[in-house]
């Protein structure tokens, strides 16, 4: 009897912890992408389907899902070379308040500052002004990869030789002071540098603690057999 009461208790013990061990995913904020237009803002994209706004040739496009400070990465790609851009940003959905780049903050992080690590062109690195800082647009939040219209401080990109030819744009970037910390689970980065397992909740793994608690029961069983 007192076996099968060990046995009940291993099993009630170890639905507590699977309970306890479930990760609740935290929240998007708000989204990221990459968004062009050409010099006659004739032909222009801003995110939704990829031939939208005159169709620049878009095959494909890889959002980034805003959770927290972290790193994320967003790309877009092309069917066939790029011909014609002249207008590119990393741009957000997430609202901005002020007017211009040194009065910009977020609406609801006035702390938050979203700043471009890295650009790659077909996989080549475009170099860059990373001091680039992030702006108020229409209402939301962006940085300039490069905008003809706006200072060279203003922008990441120093010109716009690298576009030329290239079918495949990926930004890297950070978002910091918000105070939330990003689901590292999230799929904002390539496959092999995501992160599979999150730190957040300050879990040991469930996995970890059942094998550590079975072992532990067949021990006592075994100790009472002996006994």
């Amino acid at each position: 009897m007192k076996i099968k009461k060990i046995v009940a208790a291993i099993a009630a013990a170890a639905v507590a912890v699977s309970a306890m061990a479930v990760t609740v995913s935290a929240e998007t904020i708000g989204t990221a992408g990459i968004y062009l237009a050409d010099e006659a803002w004739g032909v222009q994209y801003w995110g939704g389907a990829t031939d939208a706004e005159g169709n620049m040739g878009i095959a494909s496009v890889t959002p980034a899902e805003i959770t927290g400070d972290g790193t994320y990465t967003t790309s877009i790609e092309f069917t066939d070379a790029m011909g014609h851009g002249q207008f590119f940003g990393l741009c957000t959905d997430i609202a901005g308040t002020g007017d211009g780049a040194e009065e910009s903050t977020f609406a609801d992080y006035p702390d938050a500052v979203l700043a471009i690590t890295s650009v790659k062109a077909d996989g080549n690195e475009v170099l860059g002004n990373a001091e680039a800082p992030d702006i108020n647009d229409s209402g939301l939040m962006r940085v300039n990869i490069f905008n003809p219209w706006a200072g060279a401080e203003l922008n990441y990109a120093y010109d716009l030789d690298w576009t030329s030819g290239i079918k495949k744009i990926e930004v890297t970037f950070t978002v910091t002071g918000m105070g939330v910390a990003a689901d590292t689970t999230a799929d904002t980065a390539p496959a092999e540098t995501t992160e599979t397992t999150s730190t957040a909740t300050g879990n040991t793994s469930a996995a970890v603690i059942l094998s550590v608690m079975a072992v532990a029961g067949v021990a006592a069983i075994a100790a009472k057999k002996r006994k």
